[in-house]
């Protein structure tokens, strides 16, 4: 839990770059989900489409349908 010094400290921060004309908003979360969606869905694709492949090949030189 922050002390009233810390709140009074931030909150002092926060109006000096509001005067300032600075951005005081936080950066969004969403950014870095986006980054890791992307990630998950490549992996997951890799997979899918490696995997595939694979029974593919597989089929081909060491079995019949």
């Amino acid at each position: 839990m922050p002390t009233a010094h810390d709140i009074k400290r931030k909150n002092a921060n926060f109006a000096a770059r509001a005067q300032a004309g600075k951005k005081t908003t936080r950066p969004s979360k969403t950014l870095q989900r986006r980054s890791a969606t992307k990630w998950l869905i490549g992996a997951m694709l890799f997979l899918v489409v490696g995997g595939t492949v694979v029974e593919l090949l597989r089929l081909i030189f060491f079995g019949t349908l």
